[in-house]
């Protein structure tokens, strides 16, 4: 769909044909050559690889390793931004509804897998120098090869963000402060008895349920790595951190559906394994370089404490429990002291520490005219289809501006603290475009000005259950009111 003018809110050159993906390796002729193209679906349940950098890796190596021959087609926003989507995800793999997939491995152990439980044990895997010794050492090894038993082929561990605690009105720098308050972690029988270990209450909303939930008080704070906060802007919602309390990695697992594995040739294995070791070997290195990023988050209104020594120790007393529990495994138990016995073979790292920008209280963002930002701030997804246009009202656009081949059309809205906006277009093909301005609210009013034009577009709103609905005002054009007012605006985060 192609924009008037300046203000490229939503917009694309003339596409090119869609050609469609082969995916013809499954018959290949094992004795006989390869196929000339295989294409592989990964399943992705967030919204865009930029979150997991080493899987967003791990595809471009497949085509490297490939010289082109296979490339990997993402499905992002699989699952729907549901609570549960992780084991939904492994179980539509076991099944074949999914060729492959990235899930933390985390979820593994509510799936019947406990052997991957090790990697995020409390405090365990508190470095990236550490991290990046596990995932390409042989620990992972028996615990890839325990997928077998559910009719998984694990390709890799990569190296993932160290997550920390964010919370909304103190940071949770010692166990005393978390005990009686909800706390968000992902679905994950580890991780649940960890937080339930400090006195909190854990729940395994995400996304837009989560979002709404923090809103409402409901959720007091949640784990997160630094790149996730930042690009969600989640500062704003949960603006304080314990940078040298790192609870655990995100360390991910790339599945396979076993059978569609066993159905490719060797020398296809063999380029998906290529490029899952060289991913797991470079992937700690993504995301090790977090000083900057914290820098960034104070200027934008987190704060950072740092727990005492006194205090990790209580934490490390706090967790004794929950390593009771791990250790009953022996799979489990041999994987945390092969770790236990790395750490101190690793001189210990200088850690994440709270630039002075992050000192003092986190204060409630508000505009430049004084007017707050309405509550919300936040991510806004949703789909325009084909369907969409034809049963618009008529209008030079839709002649002059739309073409079938591009639908169906994603738009991700971000509303940040400080005012600032931006709007995400990807249509078919994979194409997207950035548009950003300011905005603000005012009487149930939401203003997007555009600055290029020196324009801005009113609309009533209202939020619904976390959905943003928007009615356009009468001055707004129509091609505007089509993007923004056809369907409500999903929060995601």
């Amino acid at each position: 769909m192609r924009r008037r003018g300046g203000r490229n809110v939503i917009a694309g050159a003339a596409l090119a044909t869609l050609v469609a993906a082969t995916g013809c390796a499954a018959d290949a002729d094992k004795a006989g050559g390869e196929a000339e193209t295989v294409t592989l679906t990964l399943a992705n349940g967030y919204a865009d690889l930029q979150y997991v950098p080493a899987v967003a890796r791990f595809v471009e190596l497949v085509e490297d390793a490939s010289g082109g021959a296979m490339r990997i087609e993402v499905v992002n926003e699989w699952g729907g931004y549901r609570r549960g989507y992780e084991e939904r995800l492994v179980e539509a793999t076991r099944t074949g509804e999914v060729e492959l997939a990235w899930v933390g491995t985390r979820v593994f152990d509510l799936v019947g897998v406990t052997g991957f439980q090790a990697l995020t044990a409390p405090m365990l895997i508190d470095s990236y120098e550490l991290q990046d010794e596990v995932v390409t050492s042989d620990i992972v090894d028996p615990m890839l090869a325990e997928l077998k038993a559910v009719d998984l082929h694990g390709l890799a561990v990569l190296g993932g963000g160290l997550r920390h605690p964010w919370s909304a009105a103190e940071p949770l720098t010692e166990p005393g402060r978390w005990r009686g308050i909800t706390f968000q972690t992902f679905a994950s029988g580890g991780q649940t008895a960890a937080v339930e270990a400090l006195g909190a209450t854990p729940t395994d909303l995400v996304f837009q349920e989560l979002a709404s939930a923090i809103d409402a008080g409901r959720v007091a704070g949640f784990e997160k790595n630094l790149l996730t906060v930042a690009k969600n802007n989640s500062q704003a919602q949960l603006p304080y951190v314990v940078p040298n309390l790192t609870l655990w990695p995100e360390t991910a697992a790339i599945i396979v559906n076993d059978d569609r594995f066993s159905a490719l040739t060797s020398t296809q294995r063999g380029w998906l394994e290529e490029a899952a070791s060289t991913a797991a070997t470079g992937s700690t290195a993504l995301y090790a370089d977090e000083e900057q990023t914290l820098v960034d988050l104070c200027e934008r209104g987190a704060r950072a404490r740092e727990a005492t020594p006194e205090q990790l120790a209580e934490f490390e007393r706090a967790f004794r429990p929950v390593y009771a529990e791990l250790e009953r495994d022996p799979a489990t138990r041999a994987a945390i002291n092969r770790i236990r016995a790395l750490k101190e073979t690793i001189e210990a790292p200088a850690g994440l520490t709270a630039p002075a920008s992050c000192a003092g209280a986190a204060e409630v963002e508000t505009a430049a005219d004084g007017t707050d930002t309405g509550g919300l701030e936040g991510r806004y997804r949703w789909t325009l289809e084909w369907e969409d246009v034809t049963s618009a009202p008529a209008g030079n656009w839709k002649t002059t501006a739309v073409q079938e081949s591009e639908f169906p059309y994603t738009l991700t809205l971000t509303l940040g603290p400080g005012q600032a906006w931006q709007l995400h277009a990807r249509w078919s093909g994979g194409e997207g475009v950035d548009s950003s301005g300011r905005f603000h609210v005012d009487a149930g009013r939401l203003h997007l000005e555009y600055p290029a034009e020196d324009s801005i577009a009113t609309f009533d709103y209202v939020l619904d259950e976390g959905a943003l609905v928007l009615e356009a005002d009468e001055s707004v054009p129509a091609l505007d009111e089509f993007m923004f007012a056809t369907h409500p605006l999903e929060r995601i985060e």
